[in-house]
């Protein structure tokens, strides 16, 4: 419950090399943090605070505001849990959506990452939705979610779990979520499970069979509209999702990239430009969102603006990545 003041992390250099090593990564030279609210639940920091490094009393006031607003938001969204997604016709139906934050729909409400209050548990899921038809085995799961602990009783671990789960599925739906298989737990073939990552794909195939640039151009918004800011977000940098993170996020990048080339070549510039902003948030290196987006500003004759972003994609950008780009912007004319 107290405020963490780090005035210089190279104090930390020598004693913990690896916790030094993240500081650099992130550029932190000095941190002010203070608690979330009343429990430990996490911290609301300021990276290298420019003024009145020791005084945490203004980050404390907007620790409260931040945790009033986020209460607020949370209540909101529970009494609209009515509203469920247009994919569920019957109470077999359910849609878990994995982009951003996890979330459970059926006919009877919607179930948020923060009803499971179990970061075991979540993992545990979206484990076997990613790797539906691969092993049950809990061993071989826990080994492959949690390399570094070892579980004295995997199968005991995924028999809880599953308990718990059902505690939690049972409030919006009469089945069960999770139903034993040999060895451990599967999701229930007797359900049908719609996630949004298969709407993703669906929609990128409709794309490429879609018989006009129309009818092309919309599904690429479609499948743009459910990718969150990352595959289950709270989890997106560990190693046992990582490959499928990657591989979304750079497939979504593909998708922007096809998207600005259809909105460019039908003139519609404001477009791009608003796809391409979308795009640089994902990935602030992304050449092709930096070269959609100075065509349209050269097409406007916004030399200045142009200037500010080749300077911005010169600091974005590695140097084989900022020639290519310079080249790609040259050959366009």
């Amino acid at each position: 419950a107290e405020p963490i003041i780090i005035r210089d992390t190279s104090v930390v250099r020598d004693k913990n090399p690896g916790e030094y090593a993240i500081y650099e990564r992130l550029e932190v030279k000095s941190v002010l943090a203070v608690p979330f609210w009343k429990n430990p639940v996490g911290f609301l920091i300021v990276r290298n605070p420019k003024r009145f490094v020791d005084r945490s009393s203004f980050l404390q006031a907007l620790a409260y505001v931040v945790f009033s607003s986020s209460t607020e938001k949370k209540l909101i969204e529970r009494s609209q849990r009515v509203i469920t997604p247009e994919q569920i016709q019957s109470d077999r139906d359910v849609v878990i959506n994995v982009f951003g934050h996890l979330e459970i729909c059926t006919s009877k409400g919607i179930i948020t990452e923060d009803d499971l209050n179990s970061p075991k548990m979540s993992r545990y899921l979206v484990y076997l939705l990613l790797n539906r038809g691969g092993s049950t085995n809990p061993a071989y799961i826990c080994e492959e979610i949690w390399p570094d602990k070892e579980t004295d009783n995997p199968a005991s671990t995924a028999k809880n779990m599953a308990f718990r789960m059902q505690s939690i599925f049972s409030q919006v739906s009469p089945h069960r979520l999770l139903v034993p298989a040999q060895p451990g737990y599967q999701l229930n073939p007797e359900l049908n499970i719609i996630t949004d990552i298969d709407r993703f794909e669906e929609y990128l195939t409709q794309a490429e069979n879609a018989l006009t640039l129309q009818a092309r151009e919309e599904l690429l918004k479609s499948a743009i509209d459910l990718y969150k800011g990352g595959l289950f977000r709270t989890a997106s940098s560990e190693h046992w999702i990582m490959a499928h993170e990657l591989g979304y996020k750079y497939k979504c990048l593909g998708v922007y990239n096809e998207l600005m080339k259809l909105l460019y070549d039908k003139g519609d510039y404001s477009m791009v430009q608003y796809y391409a902003a979308k795009a640089l948030k994902i990935e602030k290196a992304d050449v092709d969102a930096y070269y959609w987006l100075i065509r349209c500003l050269q097409l406007r004759d916004s030399s200045t603006m142009v200037k500010g972003e080749m300077q911005l994609a010169r600091h974005a950008l590695s140097q084989e990545e900022f020639q290519d780009l310079t080249e790609r912007l040259e050959k366009a004319g």
